[in-house]
């Protein structure tokens, strides 16, 4: 088992960790007192005058670009790793408290020592990197002159001893956090505020997403690019990408798992305390999973506020996460997995997926869960609601909405949709169906290069302005509806600096998924649920309607 980290010139300083603090101070604003740390995204990109949505190839591309400059960075053996990690910061922003005070370092530092010094050696790695001769300089001080790169040598290279600059960041995110929350040296039964740092994850994910993606993109490069084709060097970068992906969750559940620790825990209170505030990251945290050892978070002293709270106290999860659970569980028979999800909900189990929504009347759903391919139930006031958990089969028919399955999230960050008796009442961002006088006009201000640019409907490129035309008629039916509108979910939380006020969908597609709604209501009441369109990335978006709108679906 390898050792916890050290403080030292190969791994972090206390220096170094004071000048990452003030080079990150957050510039307070009045609408913000909390640290919080933002990271660089694969899929969009803006400037003040253009935000930008990539698809899943253009994001794969945009991977290898940079896992090339990373690759250069490596050149450079007495100076690569202060290169690579300095390349690297750009991933993420930290946005710091302005007062500084010394323990903000000191527990800093005392918590990335707690990391283990190395990771494992996967499998991916493993793979090719016996008897590759580096410069010693690649290594930790006192490596021989010629360091012979091995399963045992690679755990003195730099790379994977370095914290990066990342990791610091977030580190210093969680430490002032747990501060400002009350939360140092903790007593159970004490009320905690995380505040917005981490965003219950969101912020934390993307990150972690994009570290995956870049070192999937320089595994695939490093065989094949033949213009970088030194495997030393790839070796290290996907070393190096490897060790910050291998640290990154170690962090997060350790502070996600301090929640659990206030609550206060049977006879063993003491011993997990003092394993979790002392002991080695990796173990910790998998101590601490035991859930049976722990109690569920004790209510706030207002007391609990409604039905929904008690559910959750009482272990059950949101109807969000339980299809979410359950998009790949496919039951022994037809319908138990709506059995299976009601039971996951709450205690009473429904055996039709209309029941079950039924029952939800006077609650509430995230809006972003909609956005998926998932099949609809034909039921009055519940043609938005998902016929199933599970995903379904996907269609060949050529006039499908979909060649992919866009699967079902949780919806976090989205607007609340208030489920009623008669329908689901929602905020969304709203767009005008393409109409011939616009896509005309692109035609004519584009010339020959709008073909170009008119976007992907159902896996096929439109010929011309009126196929496209056609194809979203055929699509959605939109014959039958005198009004039709595209719509994204908005974020219920507001923008972070620079971010769009909608939310984007997160899973595997070649530009944004919108939801396409009707109604034959003169006075725009009552709307019709009709599906989703994914509109390729390369294509002007729909002309905006609304930034918000109060949209009522039936």
């Amino acid at each position: 088992m390898a050792d916890m980290t050290r403080e030292s010139a190969f791994t972090f300083s206390k220096e170094r960790v004071r000048k990452i603090y003030l080079e990150g101070l957050k510039i307070r604003r009045s609408d913000s007192e909390t640290p919080f740390f933002k990271s660089h995204r694969l899929e969009w990109d803006h400037t003040l005058d253009l935000f930008r949505i990539y698809s899943s190839d253009q994001r794969k591309s945009r991977a290898q670009q940079w896992s090339r400059s990373y690759y250069h960075s490596m050149r450079d053996s007495k100076q690569h790793i202060t290169q690579l990690d300095e390349t690297v910061s750009t991933l993420v922003q930290g946005f710091f408290d302005d007062n500084l005070d010394d323990s903000v370092i000191t527990d800093t530092c005392d918590l990335l020592a707690r990391l283990p010094a190395t990771p494992r050696l996967p499998h991916i790695l493993s793979t090719g990197i016996d008897h590759q001769a580096l410069h010693p300089d690649y290594f930790r001080q006192g490596q021989s002159i010629r360091a012979v790169l091995d399963h045992d040598t690679w755990h003195s290279l730099l790379v994977t001893n370095w914290i990066d600059t990342n990791t610091i960041k977030i580190a210093l995110t969680m430490v002032q956090l747990e501060q400002q929350s009350g939360f140092r040296g903790f007593q159970t039964g004490s009320k905690v505020n995380y505040g917005h740092g981490f965003n219950s994850g969101s912020r934390f994910k993307v990150y972690v997403d994009t570290l995956a993606e870049i070192l999937e993109a320089s595994c695939e490069l490093s065989p094949s690019d033949e213009e970088l084709p030194d495997q030393r060097f790839w070796i290290l970068v996907r070393s190096f990408f490897w060790t910050c992906w291998h640290r990154s969750p170690m962090l997060n559940h350790h502070y996600l798992l301090r929640s659990q620790l206030i609550a206060g825990i049977i006879s063993l209170i003491e011993c997990l305390i003092s394993v979790h505030n002392h002991g080695r990251l990796d173990i910790a945290n998998l101590f601490l999973t035991n859930q049976h050892l722990l109690r569920a978070t004790k209510p706030s002293p207002g007391g609990i506020k409604n039905a929904y709270t008690q559910r959750l106290l009482d272990g059950y999860i949101s109807v969000e996460e339980s299809t979410c659970l359950l998009a790949y569980r496919h039951a022994s028979r037809p319908g138990d997995s709506t059995v299976i999800m009601s039971l996951l909900n709450d205690t009473t189990p429904f055996y039709t997926a209309t029941a079950f929504w039924k029952s939800k009347v006077g609650g509430m759903i995230r809006s972003g869960m909609l956005f998926s391919s998932q099949p609809r139930l034909q039921s009055p006031g519940l043609g938005w609601a998902p016929a199933q958990p599970e995903v379904a089969a996907v269609s060949t028919n050529i006039t499908a909405l979909h060649t992919e399955q866009y699967l079902l999230f949780d919806g976090y960050d989205t607007e609340p949709a208030f489920i009623k008796a008669d329908g689901l009442d929602a905020l969304f961002a709203t767009f005008d169906v393409p109409t011939a006088p616009w896509l005309y006009r692109l035609t004519r201000d584009l010339g020959e290069s709008a073909r170009r640019m008119l976007p992907w409907i159902g896996g096929e490129r439109s010929a011309s302005p009126k196929g496209l035309l056609c194809r979203i008629q055929e699509l959605f039916r939109l014959h039958k509806y005198r009004y039709g509108l595209f719509l994204l979910s908005f974020r219920s939380n507001g923008p972070s600096p620079g971010d769009p006020n909608y939310h984007l969908y997160y899973g595997q597609s070649k530009g944004t998924i919108f939801a396409a709604v009707g109604t034959n209501d003169e006075n725009e009441a009552r709307w019709h649920w009709l599906g989703t369109i994914e509109w390729d990335s390369t294509a002007p978006w729909p002309q905006p309607r609304s930034e918000k709108e109060r949209i009522f679906l039936v």
